[in-house]
């Protein structure tokens, strides 16, 4: 099963994951035998700012001697950003279990709809009305279903939950969770490409 994926595409890894041998339609309902991924993260952010800082004043120096005390310092801070990963796994979900976490979010927040009227035509139109809440709760509960643990170490965390995911939300370092977000988000198209190799050959 292919666990580090950012070097293909969705179509690729769907394309592989749909490979004969390697399908089970029982399994794939089961949302088991799914691609994963494995994402680093790091939570120092003032490490990281450190860096920044100490890479532009590298740029700018000439002079060895303060070139190898730079040096020095860059070795330091980044052996306390490495010591700051957390290596997060994700399983991408069958559309079967998306549709069923789509139907959770719209028992508490269903969509609602307004009623247009073209001055020129009189046509009548029906328009969805946007849900910051219901697409971040969606958000949450997706997350929460893909996200499989977090390691850092030898310590490993499996107690994904919605409130899991929500305090991650709320602390974890803004590109962290992008990486986050951007990978599971990956894994849904990878599963859709793999809904759409596979219901071709049915």
């Amino acid at each position: 099963m292919e666990k580090h994926m950012t070097e293909q595409t969705p179509e690729e890894v769907a394309i592989e994951q749909s490979a004969q041998g390697t399908f089970s339609l029982i399994e794939r309902l089961q949302n088991r035998n799914m691609p994963e991924e494995i994402v680093t993260i790091y939570l120092d952010e003032a490490a990281a700012y450190e860096r920044t800082i100490l890479q532009e004043l590298h740029a700018k120096t000439t002079d060895g001697e303060k070139l190898a005390d730079i040096d020095d310092q860059l070795t330091a801070v980044e052996a306390k950003i490495r010591a700051s990963a957390i290596e997060v796994t994700l399983r991408a979900i069958s559309s079967k279990k998306y549709d069923e976490l789509l139907e959770r979010v719209l028992e508490t927040h269903p969509q609602e709809y307004e009623e247009t009227t073209s001055p020129f035509t009189g046509e009548r139109k029906r328009i969805e009305i946007p849900s910051p809440e219901r697409e971040e709760l969606l958000n949450t509960i997706y997350l929460a279903e893909c996200i499989v643990q977090a390691r850092m170490g030898d310590d490993v965390d499996e107690t994904i939950t919605d409130a899991w995911v929500k305090n991650f939300k709320d602390f974890a370092p803004l590109d962290a969770l992008r990486l986050i977000i951007t990978a599971a988000y990956r894994l849904r198209m990878t599963a859709e490409w793999m809904d759409g190799i596979q219901n071709s050959d049915f």
